[in-house]
């Protein structure tokens, strides 16, 4: 995401995925005294992992039956993750299988339903599939016999026994056994054999317990099937070595199981079976019957003891469990399950919101008010009403919808007047739900407590069977001293992709250019780095080729490759080189490098509970050795690939040292002070010469808790590529000793939903190392070097530090000088603030390495989010030349801090929320490579700037320098923002992205610094629910650094300034708009397809100026972003003249408890012009044939690409070209067309690095 001296695409691709998994949704307790809550799950088996389950098979009961335990296809390899099933039997002879999710679920008093869909293919028709029903107090869980018993019966003689403590089965029989009363179910049924005709047959078998009960209820057969259900099979009757498509055999089936009365449940219920046979087809009724008593059978069978429903059921027991079992005979066949919703056995609707126990008067307060179905039936035209607290002003409020469910039409956003609201129109989907963000202000004075009260209706005709849950009240109380309201952080990504160039910034495209793709796959998290070729296609145009050159998950995992690359390797990389940090110096990965606290942590993994396996085992896990995974045997979560997911984390190429730092160097402020460069015999001249062949290397951090390093070929001494080190092979890989002390525990606590353990079978996903590295060269001891530092994102708060000079010394036993620091919790110390680590966040930005006046380099980095105090600052970590022994790398460091004080009591919200920095861009204002200003912006929407024109840091006087580093006051007696960003609403907007400075020339006089960024969040969990209403618009800004007094003071470099004290607001701003936004026939943009965008062009009437002849008054301007929930989440950048940035529209719906994916979020790229904040004077875009276009005549300034992260530029055969990647995974390559000027010229803008 952050700028460095390499071309790459930076930040993260946004598409809101989320694992195909288990999920859960806890909604309100009731008052009846069947349950105290009820909790829909959804298990879609498509992944290689499934909390909650307990795999059987071999261990079960039934000596004859010696197949393999159940597995999921996903976890072997047999399917793709997000396309596996739940594998109970292979087509062989006499195998068995189960599987069952072992978390009780409460039963309400509108009893149960459950649906799945299941396959049969493969053999020759048996024996078949069973769904049941336990009782969830079950501790020592019993399967039943297989056979014709399909895991549920008690078998032969009642032995050896059933299910345990079982409440109803479901027989989905290839063969006719299950309901045969006198085979392994032998309580009632059909008749014995099969010459009466009545298989294939579905079923339904009542509760029992060992040796008892299991009696039949119902059963469908070719017997007595209605000719109105048609064709009537259980399974793929064709020969097939390849799975059915759902055109060619689809099953789905629900049972459902409901209360004759939902008052009085005692009375029964009855239990009825549906199932479809075409997707999103209707489902038919095939049996019904009253449990437990059921309906009354054809036959007595063998007999069996009957079983008593115990007194503590009703007949239903409190919880219960499900799971699924399979089994083959003398007759086989695949059998197989997914995508199963378990709900209520009644129509029901909820309501549920949430907001703060307290909130302070003169701040906002938001409640999220879901509106969920949790009932067996879908809902259309369902009503959301809300009595607001009468105190509230400015209330406006937003939708949005999982999959499949539809906000109220025809708008999902707007303004409430008055303390009613009410909208119509919601559709809900089975399982599905709407979210409704309502904001509003809480007036200065309010007292009393402020209470919501949130409702749902049904359509007229839905029969709403609990009407308890319908409605939710909710108090906040007025909070007289707020305490730090930290941020939610998000754990589950909405992102796919990242992308990297390896051309240094303004370079032409040469053969060895590549894209590298960074992209993570949801489905059982795994990432995939991809180097695709760039250079001319068959017309001529610039463009990336179709096969990669090579896909690191691919070295490391092994073929066959997921993506065909030009030459896949031919097993997988098994040499590595890994490192971590011990608490004091680099070592290697190996457990018994490792300090005593770090082999406790590991040896304290909670999956070695109960197992032989160790430490040990965990670290080679790490490794990326494979032999103890689950598919293996052993306890450890089966990956697909063994490189983790890369999310926020763009790849960084780093090549020869390239950048423009002088031979002899001199601080044209201080001019007597002798820098230390100019002594070394090594100048940066020649250190360029001599690591002209060094090895190429892209980085990128990933969530299994690395930072990789893989190598992407070398220029030879002739200058030509070799193509030989360009194979993608590991090269390095460091694992931060933040992320080694949890990548192995669960700190969530919590087993379902959120399991942060990356070794657990039932992960759901955390970030360990999700930030974009920085790199950069920087000179101590009397030699140049190269490092990486990097920050881990939302994995923890801390930053490591790596000496990359030479790759030809990654080695383990080089661990020590590899590895030159880390900052943590544990040791970092200010010699400003000896309190620093309490303002220490998780390090979401990317680093920068900069000379100071001081004469030191330093690193430099924002604070990040969640600090103890939760305050907004930077830190300065300077490195000077280190004595003998000073450390392994040979510097002296020390850290300094620079706090805004913008913390928890200034949120201008009022909510005390935790503040922060993410990123930090420098200002070099004289062109002598030295630092003069720091600028950065946080999440209260705060843009600062940070002097440090001094050779002194804070604390310390040195000669010939006056003052010390420092946040500045523009002209204040305090620390003070330039400005403050507020959209029309007078909402803050949060700054998380880079700012851009650059130095703007104006009609007369001296040139003006300006800062231009965008506006928005996508950190917290809220976040993924896009604000719609006007208090949630984004923006960007370009905004004019006017206090230059003392720089102008300092230096012949001179800037235009005012003197005094200036307030800059939006009404002292040029306002720019979107005056459309057209499809390629010039029509209204609908949303989808190829997109175009116009601005304005208003002239900006810069304050003490005669630009215009009146209202000059302006200190920048701005420009509102339209799009529903539009914003900008990843760095912008400048090239020729043009400030160009990906924003970002949320997706429309959320996932819900639904298996599949919601619909992707979508963006326009805007190319936008440093002079006005508008329109540029010519279109920047191209068409695919290169051409630019414009629209309606206008001059196009946007086009709709979907793009994510940050674009890259390169230039071929003369011709400029942008590089992105659109939220599918694809390289996009686009001609551009300079502003005038702007190619390489910059006179219109000049670039203050």
């Amino acid at each position: 995401m952050a700028r460095s001296n390499f071309i790459r695409l930076r930040g993260k691709a946004h598409l809101a995925l989320l694992a195909v998994g288990l999920l859960l949704m806890t909604v309100a307790a009731w008052a009846d005294g069947t349950s105290v809550s009820f909790q829909p799950v959804s298990q879609c088996f498509r992944d290689a992992g499934a909390s909650g389950w307990t795999y059987g098979g071999a261990a079960s009961p039934g000596t004859s039956y010696t197949g393999q335990n159940s597995s999921l296809t996903a976890a072997t390899g047999i399917d793709a993750a997000g396309q596996g099933w739940l594998r109970l039997t292979n087509n062989q002879n006499n195998q068995k299988g189960s599987a069952y999710y072992n978390l009780p679920i409460n039963v309400s008093s509108l009893g149960i339903q459950v649906e799945f869909t299941y396959t049969a293919w493969g053999g020759t028709g048996a024996d078949g599939i069973s769904m049941y029903l336990f009782d969830g107090a079950t501790t020592k869980f019993v399967q039943g016999d297989f056979g014709g018993a399909l895991g549920y019966c008690a078998g032969y003689g009642n032995s050896p026994g059933g299910l345990s403590n079982a409440v109803i089965g479901v027989g989905i029989d290839d063969y006719g056994n299950f309901e045969n009363g006198y085979d392994r179910c032998q309580n009632y049924g059909e008749p014995q054999g099969h010459s009466t005709g009545y298989y294939t047959a579905l079923g339904m078998r009542g509760p029992g317990n060992g040796s008892a009960g299991y009696k039949w209820l119902a059963d469908v057969n070719q017997k007595n099937v209605s000719g109105s259900v048609g064709t009537f099979t259980t399974f793929y009757t064709p020969a097939a070595t390849v799975r059915p498509t759902d055109v060619q055999f689809y099953r789905r089936v629900r049972l459902n199981i409901s209360p004759t009365d939902p008052n009085n449940p005692q009375n029964g219920y009855t239990v009825t079976l549906y199932w479809a046979t075409t997707p999103n087809g209707a489902f038919t009724q095939m049996m019904s019957a009253p449990y437990p008593q059921g309906n009354t059978p054809p036959q007595t069978g063998n007999g069996a003891p009957q079983f008593t429903i115990p007194s503590s059921w009703t007949p239903l027991p409190p919880t219960v469990k499900f799971g699924f079992a399979g089994s083959t005979g003398g007759a086989t066949n695949y059998h197989e399950v997914r995508d199963v919703y378990f709900t209520e056995g009644l129509p029901d609707l909820s309501v549920s919101q949430t907001a703060p126990a307290a909130v302070a008067t003169g701040s906002n307060i938001t409640y999220v008010v879901t509106v969920t179905n949790i009932g067996s039936t879908p809902a259309s035209n369902v009503t959301f009403s809300d009595v607001l607290p009468n105190a509230l002003t400015n209330v406006r409020w937003s939708c949005t919808a999982s999959a499949g469910s539809s906000c109220p039409a025809p708008t999902s956003a707007g303004t409430i007047s008055g303390q009613n609201f009410s909208v119509s129109g919601i559709d809900l989907a089975l399982v599905g739900n709407v979210t409704f963000t309502i904001q509003g202000q809480v007036p200065v004075g309010t007292s009393s407590s402020l209470i919501n009260s949130a409702s749902v209706a049904g359509p007229s005709g839905f029969n709403d069977a609990y009407l308890n849950n319908n409605n939710s009240v909710l108090t906040t109380s007025i909070d007289t001293n707020p305490s730090t309201a930290n941020l939610n952080l998000s754990q589950v990504p909405q992102t796919l992709n990242s992308i990297g160039v390896n051309a240094v910034k303004g370079a032409v495209v040469q053969t060895s250019t590549q894209i590298y793709l960074g992209q993570y796959h949801p489905a059982n998290w795994w990432g995939q780095l991809l180097a695709y070729p760039l250079g001319a296609n068959t017309s001529g145009q610039l463009a990336a080729g179709a096969t990669p050159n090579w896909d690191a998950s691919c070295i490391l995992t092994g073929p066959p490759c997921p993506t065909a690359v030009s030459s896949p390797p031919t097993g997988a990389q098994t040499s590595r080189t890994m490192l971590t940090w011990n608490g004091t110096q680099g070592v290697a990965f190996a457990y018994t490098s490792l300090s005593s606290a770090q082999q406790t942590a590991l040896n304290n993994d909670p999956v070695l509970s109960g197992t032989t396996s160790t430490g040990t085992d965990v670290v080679n896990y790490l490794r990326g050795t494979r032999s103890k995974e689950q598919s293996a045997g052993g306890p450890f979560r089966t990956r697909t690939g063994v490189l983790g997911d890369i999310v926020d984390s763009s790849p960084v190429w780093v090549g020869p040292p390239s950048l423009s730092y002088p031979t002899a160097w001199g601080d044209a402020i201080y001019a007597g002070l002798i820098p230390a460069e100019n002594a070394a015999s090594d100048t940066y001249g020649s250190y360029k010469t001599n690591n002209a062949t060094r090895q190429h290397v892209v980085y990128a951090g990933s969530n299994d808790g690395f930072v990789h390093g893989f190598g992407a070929g070398n220029f030879t001494s002739s200058g030509t590529f070799n193509t030989t080190t360009n194979k993608g092979q590991e090269l390095l890989a460091y694992m931060p000793s933040t992320v080694l002390s949890q990548i192995a525990s669960n700190s969530s606590g919590i087993s379902i939903g959120s399991n942060f353990n990356f070794t657990d079978p039932g992960y759901t996903h955390r970030y360990f190392v999700d930030a974009t590295p920085g790199t950069g060269d920087l000179y101590y001891n009397g030699a140049w070097h190269t490092w990486l530092v990097g920050g881990l994102g939302g994995g923890g708060q801390g930053l490591y530090v790596l000496d990359i000079t030479n790759p030809a010394n990654f080695t383990q036993s080089n661990a020590s000088s590899l590895v030159v620091k880390e900052i943590n919790l544990s040791n970092i110390a200010c010699a400003n603030n000896s309190n620093c680590k309490n303002d220490l966040g998780y390090t979401y930005g990317t680093p920068i390495i900069r000379r100071m006046h001081s004469g030191d380099w330093a690193v430099i980095f924002g604070n990040g989010y969640n600090s103890s105090t939760g305050t907004a600052a930077i830190f300065i970590a300077t490195v000077k030349n280190g004595g003998a022994g000073t450390n392994s790398g040979g510097q002296a460091w020390t850290i300094y801090e620079l706090d805004t004080g913008a913390g928890p009591v200034s949120d201008p919200t009022g909510q005390h929320r935790a503040n922060g920095i993410n990123y930090v861009s420098s200002a070099d204002m004289d062109g002598d490579h030295i630092i003069d200003y720091l600028y950065a912006g946080d999440l209260y929407g705060n843009l600062w700037r940070f002097d440090v024109t001094s050779c002194n840091p804070p604390g310390v006087a040195g000669a010939g320098c006056a003052g010390a580093w420092a946040v500045s006051k523009f002209g204040g007696t305090s620390s003070t923002a330039l400005f403050s960003a507020v959209n029309a609403t007078g909402t803050p907007q949060p700054i998380t992205t880079q700012v851009q400075v650059l130095s703007v020339p104006s009609p007369v006089g001296q040139p003006r610094i300006e800062v231009m960024f965008g506006t928005g969040k996508n950190i917290e969990t809220a976040d993924q629910l896009p604000n719609n209403s006007p208090t949630g618009v984004q923006s960007i800004y370009g905004i004019w650094d006017w206090d230059m007094a003392n720089w102008n003071a300092l230096s012949q470099a001179q800037y235009a300034s005012l003197t005094g004290m200036q307030s800059i607001g939006r009404s002292v701003m040029q306002q720019q708009t979107v005056l459309g936004s057209y499809n390629a026939s010039g029509q209204a943009f609908a949303g989808a397809g190829t997109g175009f965008r116009t601005l304005s062009t208003n002239a900006v009437c810069w304050k003490n100026t005669s630009s215009c002849p009146s209202g000059n008054n302006k200190y920048g301007f701005y420009l509102d972003l339209p799009g529903a929930g539009e914003g900008v989440i990843y760095n912008p950048t400048l090239a020729f003249g043009t400030f160009v940035v990906n924003s970002t529209i949320p997706s429309p719906n959320s996932q819900g408890l639904s298996c599949y994916a919601p619909s992707p979020p979508g963006g326009w790229t805007m190319a936008i012009n440093p002079l006005n904040g508008g329109a540029l004077p010519n279109s920047f875009f191209a068409d695919s044939t290169g051409n630019f276009v414009t629209i309606g005549g206008q001059i196009v300034s946007g086009v709709y690409l979907n793009a994510v992260g940050s674009p890259s530029f390169v230039t071929f055969g003369s011709k400029p070209y942008m590089i992105n990647q659109d939220n599918s995974g694809n390289p996009n390559v686009q001609q551009v067309n300079p502003a005038p000027n702007g190619a390489g010229q910059r006179r219109t803008w000049t670039e203050l690095r």
